[in-house]
């Protein structure tokens, strides 16, 4: 077996380890913020302001504990430069 194969063989499986570990989810929150600021087009992040059939706010802030905060932009945004 060449060198350069052996080492691309180590690099390709260090990369799979490392990969393979770093795709485990967190299992816990050590400093959580408590808030989640997002911004959303109408209709997209819905609380049951508009409709209570669409409340998909209130259930995920029971569960999580995290206070969400959206905002709607008032003017179209560019979402290219």
């Amino acid at each position: 077996m060449s060198k350069t194969f052996a080492r691309s063989s180590l690099c390709a499986l260090s990369m799979t380890i490392m990969t393979a570990h770093a795709a485990e989810p967190p299992t816990n929150l050590e400093n959580p913020e408590g808030r989640l600021d997002i911004i959303a087009w109408p209709g997209y992040i819905e609380r049951g302001q508009t409709d209570k059939q669409y409340d998909w706010v209130t259930q995920f802030e029971k569960e999580t504990g995290c206070a969400v905060n959206v905002k709607t932009p008032r003017l179209p945004m560019k979402w290219s430069v």
